[in-house]
């Protein structure tokens, strides 16, 4: 506003009637400029390049001589600071409120979800069923290697629940790596499932091997959502402060059985050679 106003003075003196001659038609470009207020009007309009008289005629085509060229300058500047700059800002603001609003929003639906007790325990039924299903179809070859051909779910049977399984069969029930991976690699349901537990893609690549606790080649149905639910949501920094604080702990105990172990061990005695 400061800055239109100054703009609007140096016009209103450069561009205005003289003192002299206070009499002025719509055909000069003096008309234009001839209070402060007018001043503030038309350089409002020529910031937004309506810079025009009442028949459509420039303003600034009045102006002949050096002070023309002058006056294309000022206009030129003008309007450059209006549109470039000022707009620029204004529609940079405008667009950081937006991504801010989509991001918090997006961030409250996350929370919500990773929130949600129905989602989690719908999705990993079913994609322990979706495993079991697959556990039950594929075989493997000669070679010892799971025959990706043999494996063919069935929509309908995805549907069912896991309610006529036997619970205490169930937790006992482990799944292969092999078959895991094939699962991810050829099933777009499975895949679905795991962006609907909101679990990373890139996590998902490596998936049997992050779930296989004990490197055994086997994966518990108990380790298979003890890994699902802590792979759920954006990496947290409280991950990597829980591993840490465990491996200090870890370090902790150590070093007091070490000390225990240096205590009360028995020592070797010394034997001298005799000379």
């Amino acid at each position: 506003a400061r800055s239109g106003t100054v703009v609007a003075l140096i016009f209103r003196a450069c561009f205005g009637p003289s003192p002299r001659k206070s009499e002025t038609t719509n055909d000069t470009m003096a008309f234009y400029f001839q209070n402060v207020p007018r001043a503030m009007l038309t350089t409002f309009r020529c910031s937004f390049g309506d810079c025009s008289t009442t028949s459509g005629t420039p303003i600034f085509e009045f102006q002949e001589g050096e002070l023309s060229t002058v006056l294309s300058l000022s206009l030129s500047c003008l309007v450059f600071i209006s549109t470039v700059g000022l707009f620029n800002i204004i529609s940079a603001v405008f667009l950081e409120r937006i991504m801010n609003y989509t991001t918090t929003k997006a961030i409250a639906q996350q929370r919500e979800r990773l929130s949600s007790k129905r989602i989690r325990s719908d999705n990993i039924a079913k994609f322990i069923t979706i495993m079991l299903q697959a556990h039950n179809q594929v075989r493997d070859n000669m070679f010892g290697d799971v025959e990706p051909e043999k494996l063919k779910l069935d929509n309908e049977t995805l549907k069912q629940d896991l309610a006529g399984i036997d619970l205490e069969t169930l937790k006992t029930r482990s799944f292969d790596r092999r078959v895991i991976d094939e699962v991810l690699d050829q099933s777009p349901e499975a895949k679905q499932v795991l962006l609907d537990l909101d679990i990373e893609p890139q996590d998902c690549m490596s998936l049997s091997d992050t779930l296989d606790m004990d490197k055994s080649g086997d994966i518990l149905i108990t380790e298979l959502v003890q890994g699902l639910n802590r792979l759920r949501g954006p990496a947290r920094r409280s991950d990597i402060v829980a591993v840490d604080l465990m491996i200090r702990s870890m370090q902790a105990k150590i070093d007091d059985l070490w000390v225990h172990f240096e205590k009360h061990a028995p020592r070797a005695p010394v034997q001298v050679a005799s000379i």
